[in-house]
């Protein structure tokens, strides 16, 4: 696209996306319509006409000369930087409701945009500071940004709140409307506060020196951990899971509390107990060593549960390959097409089949 494309796009367009084109010099002017503005990669591009007042959305990306956004764009609701080492952003977006911010270095500071909603902040290596200021703030991501050491605790309204390789150090406790808290390698947190009992989801991979979680987290409903060291029980308050996910872990109890999980994944050998509703879970991934040896533990299973038999034809159809553990018996008799259309007793052992464990779904 060139200057001469640009100005055969109709002055009614909403929409514009400038990608890779050294030949476009400017943005039109006469686009006082638009709502939407792309430009990526557009190194002559200096400048954006303060005369696209109805923009309500700008997505900038490695675009150097471009070094700032018109302050009378009052109907801007999302900005987009990528990539960028010289911009500047006013504080004058009163509107503006989602900042996202990638790769720009020259940034310092957040501007205090009061009303805004999604702040994400990624490989921003100078911002040394989130504005306690953001007080509508609902969404926060930092990612490698090693100088913000504070979480303001006047984010009240936060309902996200996701952290990835971090000198942050702790949680407010004041931060009461959290939902959603996603921990990646923040080796300085020690504890998640006992006051966000609101949580309903939590992540947590590294993060070594958190030493338990907080027992009266009674709402959560979906909770991973990985490569933790430290953790070694999961509170049996939990008792409304639905959802857990376990790699690399010490803890080797999954309590008998946990009634309503759905769906569990296992990748570490340390479990030594599950549930007792475990034949009841819907979707269960987990390593062979440990689904055996418990099924060896409650006698649940009297094959032995030889996986070998997986690679063997099937026996009902004689043609394809057994690829199903029956539950709760534990036999491996068909494959799956043979499942679908046989009833509903193992011709094994003859018990009911209640559901399935794929193949695919244990590690062995």
């Amino acid at each position: 696209m060139c200057n001469i494309c640009l100005e055969r796009v109709s002055p009614n367009s909403k929409s514009l996306t400038i990608k890779k084109c050294k030949l476009v010099l400017e943005i039109p002017k006469f686009l006082i319509n638009l709502n939407n503005l792309k430009v990526s990669k557009c190194d002559n591009i200096t400048t954006i006409p303060n005369t696209l007042i109805n923009l309500k959305k700008i997505c900038i990306d490695d675009c150097d000369n471009i070094t700032t956004i018109p302050d009378t764009f009052i109907n801007l609701k999302k900005i987009c930087i990528y990539n960028i080492y010289n911009i500047i952003l006013p504080n004058s977006f009163i509107n503006l409701k989602e900042l996202n911010i990638y790769n720009c270095n020259n940034i310092i500071t957040v501007p205090t945009f009061i009303n805004l909603n999604i702040l994400t902040v990624s490989n921003c290596e100078n911002i040394t500071n989130i504005p306690d200021t953001l007080i509508n703030l609902e969404f926060l991501e930092i990612s490698n940004c090693k100088k913000i050491l504070i979480i303001p605790n006047t984010l009240t309204e936060l309902f996200e709140l996701n952290i990835f390789n971090s000198n942050i150090d702790f949680i407010p406790s004041t931060l009461l409307n959290l939902r959603n808290l996603i921990l990646y390698n923040c080796e300085k947190i020690k504890n998640i506060p006992n006051e966000l009992y609101k949580i309903i989801k939590i992540i947590i991979d590294g993060c070594n020196n958190i030493i338990t979680l907080p027992f009266n987290l009674i709402r959560i409903r979906s909770l991973t951990l990985i490569n933790n060291e430290i953790i070694n029980y999961i509170p049996k308050e939990f008792d409304d899971l639905t959802f857990l996910r376990l790699e690399n872990t010490i803890i080797k109890d999954i309590p008998k509390e946990f009634i309503n999980l759905r769906q569990l994944i296992i990748n570490d050998t340390n479990i030594i107990t599950l549930p007792p509703t475990f034949i009841k879970i819907f979707n269960l991934k987990c390593n062979f060593i440990t689904l055996r040896n418990y099924l060896f533990k409650c006698k649940l299973s009297n094959n032995k549960l030889n996986l070998n038999l997986l690679d063997e034809e099937c026996l009902i159809c004689y043609d394809n390959k057994r690829e199903l553990i029956n539950n709760p018996c534990f036999c491996i008799t068909s494959c799956k097409s043979c499942a679908s259309k046989s009833n509903s007793n193992c011709i094994i052992c003859r018990k009911p089949i209640m559901k399935y464990i794929l193949k695919e779904n244990i590690n062995y």
